[in-house]
């Protein structure tokens, strides 16, 4: 089904939780695979189109919600460190930050990844776990130091004061647009100055790209998702995961 845009969506779409993606044309065979394996375990990902080509591409093989907001070349891919990459990716929070405003939740995730088992359950059960946490999300370890940060490729928040204080506004007045991509603005400034109780979800079980690859053999038969990341460009994700057996949409 198409929606035509964000506001028709978030009145008309009937479940209390969302679980979304987004991108433009450049990257609909992704899109395609994150569909394909979220349907094979009973995931309903939605896709936020930012161009008519990947609407009209998508229509029939998932929720699609009309999100031309922004001026994106269809068929360019948005190359990570990039100026270009900058404008696209915080779109993430802005669209999170409506569904928030509609009284719902919702768990994003990039369409680098493949879901290998239905995971809405277990996150939103981890999310409302208690009142006051707003926040969980997929975490890495930044070596040598091993700390734990967020990766903000899979993360879930619901509607709470502290989740619907961070808006455009909020963005704007910590200088978002200087860091070279959301994630360290995540962690150097909502994770690190608490603005957010948060909550890491286990390694194993929603591993990064780099975990699962080393990893893989422990645990490809229990994670419930592998996100490709770690890895830069188009080609370079898609072969990666055709060499674990995880690309199925060509």
């Amino acid at each position: 089904m198409i929606y035509k845009d964000i506001h028709t969506f978030l009145k008309d779409y009937d479940k209390d939780n969302v679980i979304f993606c987004y991108g433009n044309n450049a990257v609909v065979n992704l899109v395609g695979n994150l569909m394909l394996s979220a349907k094979k375990v009973g995931v309903s990902v939605v896709l936020f189109a930012l161009d008519e080509k990947i609407s009209d591409g998508m229509k029939d093989k998932c929720d699609v919600v009309n999100y031309f907001d922004l001026e994106v070349e269809p068929d360019k891919f948005y190359e990570y460190g990039t100026e270009e990459y900058k404008k696209v990716v915080w779109q993430r929070f802005f669209i999170g930050l409506k569904i928030l405003k509609s009284g719902k939740s919702y768990i994003y995730m990039d369409v680098d990844i493949v879901v290998r088992k239905n995971f809405e359950n277990e996150v939103l059960n981890k999310l409302f776990y208690r009142d006051d946490i707003d926040c969980v999300i997929q975490g890495f370890k930044l070596f040598p130091l091993l700390k734990e940060l967020g990766c903000t490729g899979f993360f879930a928040m619901k509607p709470t004061e502290r989740t619907l204080n961070i808006t455009f506004e909020y963005f704007k007045e910590n200088n978002y647009m200087d860091y070279s991509d959301d994630e360290r603005f995540f962690n150097k400034v909502i994770m690190k100055r608490k603005v957010l109780n948060i909550r890491i979800l286990n390694a194993n079980a929603y591993p990064t790209g780099p975990n699962y690859y080393i990893n893989y053999a422990e645990i490809k038969n229990t994670c419930r998702i592998v996100h490709f990341n770690g890895i830069v460009g188009y080609d370079t994700k898609i072969n990666r995961m055709k060499k674990f057996n995880l690309y199925n949409n060509g």
